[in-house]
């Protein structure tokens, strides 16, 4: 059973493969009736349980700061794979038809930027 009061913010989403937070969003528990239905200001219901009510594939509520924090983190993983992309197009780019490896000091100091924000 989700524990939750009136007032409360609360997360909601849909967890997809590895984990990864999807359709998530916050609100505010506006009510919660006798069956244990919880209405949020989202204008979303969700059962005693914490799932949302009347879907078959549906979202399912969470500790909102937990929820933020696991948001957060995947920022952050995304973030850090398109730095690493963008770091082998640039190194890629720099290679000539024979081979040889052209990096001038401007193109060094931008690898060298990117390496370090990893």
């Amino acid at each position: 059973m989700y524990t939750a009061k009136v007032g409360d913010m609360v997360g909601y989403c849909r967890f997809g493969v590895a984990g990864i937070p999807m359709g998530a969003g916050f609100g505010h528990v506006t009510k919660i009736n006798g069956h244990g239905h919880i209405f949020l200001d989202t204008g979303k219901v969700f059962d005693k349980h914490g799932d949302e009510r009347d879907t078959k594939y549906g979202l399912h509520l969470v500790d909102a700061e937990n929820l933020r924090n696991q948001l957060a983190n995947e920022q952050a993983r995304q973030n850090k794979a398109a730095m690493v992309r963008r770091l082998i197009q640039k190194l890629q780019g720099s290679f000539s038809y024979s081979g040889t490896v052209h990096i001038d000091g401007d193109a060094k100091q931008e690898l060298l930027a990117m390496v370090n924000s990893l």
